[in-house]
């Protein structure tokens, strides 16, 4: 199992609304894993659609990279507007975050996942003795249209981390131990970013460069959502 950590911010609260269409709750991919040789073809990429896949090295483009470091110097500026404009993402670089405290959230991450699935369970996403889903905890996401979706080869652990008054630990992991600890820690530092990217994106539009980060500072979502993947056969043709 390969964990993958997102950590995002949203200034906005999303509402979901009941969908009429009928619904299931998956089995976790790591019991699939175990069960099956080949994965389930809702999980794999329909052939109409393979031509479509792109390898890295295959992009027209590469994903702008912006030094974080150097974001006061104009010609960086530029270049995070560019991106904004062009891809609306981009990756960064000197982002301040020791390599240590990385590994140590990749570490406690795997360590979860790789927890047999009753201990996992402890911190299931399902509630109402398994017919409901909820968006924090440990399992996958709810399917509305099992037979026309591709589901993704991954199992998720999403955890609100911001606002701090609505962290429910009842909902994280226990095991390891460092792990509230560590999560807490990254977000912190992934928060410090974020503040960092919204003042320069103020500057860039001729705004008091606290602008943005008053607006949503203490109000903003965080949330971290980290994902554990089986390996399999196929595994270019899988659903990620």
């Amino acid at each position: 199992w390969y964990p993958r950590l997102e950590l995002s911010y949203h200034g906005k609260v999303v509402t979901v609304t009941k969908n009429r269409a009928p619904s299931m709750v998956r089995t976790t991919v790591q019991d699939l894993a175990a069960a099956v040789e080949e994965p389930p073809r809702q999980y794999v990429v329909h052939e109409r659609d393979r031509d479509h896949l792109l390898a890295a090295d295959e992009m027209p483009d590469p994903i702008p990279l912006i030094d974080l470091g150097r974001l006061m110097a104009a010609d960086e500026a530029h270049k995070l507007r560019e991106a904004l404009q062009t891809w609306g993402l981009f990756l960064v670089t000197n982002h301040g975050i020791e390599e240590s405290l990385m590994d140590a959230m990749m570490s406690a991450s795997r360590d979860f996942f790789r927890q047999p699935p009753e201990e996992k369970n402890k911190c299931s996403n399902l509630i109402d003795d398994g017919e409901h889903l909820e968006m924090e905890g440990y399992g996958n996401d709810k399917v509305v249209t099992p037979q026309d979706q591709g589901l993704s080869w991954n199992d998720r652990l999403h955890l609100r981390v911001e606002p701090q008054d609505e962290r429910n630990f009842a909902k994280w992991p226990t095991h390891p131990e460092s792990f509230r600890d560590v999560l807490l820690e990254y977000a912190s530092r992934t928060k410090r970013i974020r503040d960092l990217i919204l003042r320069s994106i103020a500057k860039i539009l001729d705004l008091d460069e606290d602008y943005f980060v008053n607006k949503i500072s203490n109000t903003a979502r965080g949330f971290a959502r980290e994902m554990g993947n089986g390996t399999m056969s196929q595994s270019s043709l899988i659903h990620w």
